[in-house]
């Protein structure tokens, strides 16, 4: 490659050097024939010359084209695998990112599970001490209800028992009235017989 852009541009000095002759040949031609002849006899072997590098550099050019268009398509290949590196590299890092988003969540599963198996076993406690007071409370209230029964029981057995007695005591009381009335009577028979008895004792005194 560096050799065919050397000849290029040996080429270009040899048209420039050409131009010179031919410049110098213009103010020769009447001067000297034979020396024309001879420049151009020159003149055609650098004319062949440089078709020859013309025709080598036509061909150095399509090569170079076709080295450019591959390099170009290369680029563009290599822009696009750039361009699917980035994409990739971005899904590793959202997949990396996303990794560490389900390792957080694995431990706050975790921690969530232990918090809910802790809270599971306090309600369980809860619920076995709050068993044992509602226990021990039906209990006291059963003890309890017993005892209003059996002081209820103790009441309407003291209310019989002092009906019972004011019953007797009205019993006693009647019957103490007629006891009173008897007697009254009694006293008044008594009585009465004693003042049959005196009237009759003074009448046998008399006679």
């Amino acid at each position: 490659m560096a050799e065919k852009t050397q000849k290029l541009a040996q080429m270009k000095v040899d048209v420039s050097n050409l131009k010179e002759d031919i410049s110098k040949l213009k103010s020769q031609i009447v001067e000297s024939p034979e020396e024309l002849k001879s420049q151009m006899e020159k003149m055609r072997e650098t004319v062949k010359n440089i078709k020859k590098s013309i025709t080598e550099t036509d061909e150095c050019t399509v090569e170079m084209q076709n080295r450019v268009q591959n390099a170009t398509h290369s680029e563009a290949e290599i822009h696009q695998m750039y361009v699917l590196l980035q994409d990739l590299e971005s899904s590793m890092n959202n997949a990396k990112q996303r990794q560490e988003e389900y390792q957080e969540l694995v431990v706050q599963n975790e921690k969530m599970q232990k918090e809910l198996k802790s809270l599971l076993n306090e309600e369980g406690q809860l619920k076995r001490a709050l068993d044992m007071k509602l226990g021990k409370e039906c209990k006291q209230n059963i003890r309890r209800q017993k005892k209003r029964e059996m002081k209820e029981q103790h009441v309407q057995e003291e209310l019989r028992q002092c009906e019972q007695i004011h019953q007797k005591r009205e019993e006693m009381a009647d019957k103490i009235q007629q006891i009173t009335g008897e007697t009254q009577q009694l006293k008044a028979k008594i009585k009465s017989l004693r003042d049959v008895c005196s009237k009759e004792t003074e009448k046998a005194q008399v006679h």
